[in-house]
């Protein structure tokens, strides 16, 4: 089980064993200790919040958790990390605590408010499913999935990712590439077919419409719902529309990965070896990415 920590848990902290001067240490030390912070980090937080079911979001200036409650994008992914901490380490004090927290996620998978649904659903109910194989977490991921779909538009061939208040303008941004694993999954475990097609669909066209030629991203593609005509592609949180925002050229590298793993299509490797390749052209030095590149 200890093998099956997630890469993304590691990397959250892996800085936090870096810092060690005058001090040789094998990766797997630095990953060991990285892994020991992450845990230790995660308990605080934990004890901090008690019993609430309210999901951390950031910090005040006197070190205090500001939350939020189920209906913020990233609630999902502090009881993913719950998950990630049981399956860890087979503690069943974390398979608790995460467990309380997943199920204070229920009444979203049931909410088409927006694309985040497979953000607070599939980091959520998707790792408990992983580390307990409860049935009852596997019907939450397929309704889930089923919600989201409803925010597909067969002629733009997208899910929706926000709602415009313009309604001639249909909005997908590229973060929605990650989302798309949730559907893929539901297909595969007992869902309708129609959710791999959906996926499929989604992905072809922001393979289009968000990755230019060099493998940079736009962050927001605009299309008529009317006849599914890319109008442009803009930023909605990097720097300027024809920038890329980092965070949303690393959801373009994960999402098309996951198309590709899921399909054996090429077109999506090569898609995603080019956003990976430009990601890690415009790294500094230090390899820490710019809020926008």
């Amino acid at each position: 089980m200890k093998k099956r920590v997630s890469v993304i848990f590691f990397l959250l902290v892996a800085a936090a064993s870096m810092a060690a001067p005058g001090r040789a240490q094998s990766l797997h030390e630095r990953s060991n200790e990285a892994l020991r912070f992450a845990l230790h980090q995660l308990d605080q937080t934990s004890l901090a919040l008690g019993d609430s079911i309210r999901f951390p979001r950031s910090t005040r200036p006197n070190g205090a958790w500001q939350t939020s409650d189920a209906a913020w994008w990233a609630s999902g992914f502090y009881p993913g990390l719950l998950w990630y901490a049981y399956g860890y380490t087979g503690d069943p004090r974390w398979r608790a605590r995460a467990e309380r927290l997943t199920e204070g996620l229920a009444e979203e998978a049931s909410t088409p408010r927006d694309h985040d649904i497979g953000f607070r659903i599939f980091c959520s109910y998707g790792n408990g499913y992983r580390f307990t194989g409860d049935p009852a977490y596997r019907d939450v991921i397929l309704r889930a999935a089923k919600t989201l779909a409803t925010r597909y538009n067969p002629t733009v061939k997208a899910i929706e990712s926000w709602n415009s208040k313009d309604k001639s303008t249909y909005l997908v941004i590229i973060d929605n590439m990650m989302n798309l694993e949730m559907m893929f999954w539901a297909a595969r475990n007992g869902g309708d077919a129609s959710l791999r097609k959906i996926a499929i669909a989604h992905a072809n066209t922001s393979m289009k419409a968000h990755v230019r030629r060099d493998g940079s991203t736009y962050h927001v593609a605009e299309f008529d719902p009317r006849t599914g005509a890319l109008k442009r592609g803009r930023t909605a949180q990097g720097y300027a529309d024809e920038s890329t925002w980092s965070r949303g050229q690393a959801w373009a590298i994960y999402g098309f990965t996951v198309a590709y793993r899921e399909t054996k299509d090429p077109r999506y490797l090569e898609t995603a070896e080019r956003t990976a390749g430009y990601f890690i052209s415009q790294l500094p030095a230090d390899f820490v990415p710019a809020w926008d590149f």
